[in-house]
């Protein structure tokens, strides 16, 4: 019985890690889910006369049309050993929370693994 126990208790923290993979347009119905967000980065934003100075990753479109956004404060912005920029009209993948902000979806960004 115990080994059973921890079988099932192995499977769930590993599936749980395993985040699903969707894509930047489907994030407005995943609001409060552990997800893998990729597409296509349209712009990458620094507002640093912003409070807090937030990156702003957007995908799907151009600011304002964009359909998803990874948010990297300024605070975490220095963990990263490239620019944030460079990512720029490449395929990448985000992974962590959906939030809403402003009534878009977004994931915020605090560890370099969250960016592939």
């Amino acid at each position: 019985m115990k080994v059973t126990l921890i079988a099932v208790s192995l499977l769930l923290a590993v599936s749980a890690t395993q985040a699903q993979t969707i894509k930047p347009e489907q994030a407005k119905d995943h609001i409060g889910d552990s997800v893998k967000v990729c597409g296509k980065v349209f712009g990458v934003y620094q507002a640093k006369k912003s409070n807090g100075q937030p990156t702003y990753i957007n995908f799907g479109a151009p600011y304002p049309q964009s359909v998803f956004t990874a948010l990297v404060w300024s605070s975490d912005r220095e963990k990263f050993s490239n620019p944030l920029e460079d990512l720029k009209e490449k395929e990448v993948c985000v992974s962590g929370i959906v939030k809403l902000n402003k009534d878009k979806p977004e994931i915020i960004v605090k560890e370099v693994s969250q960016i592939q």
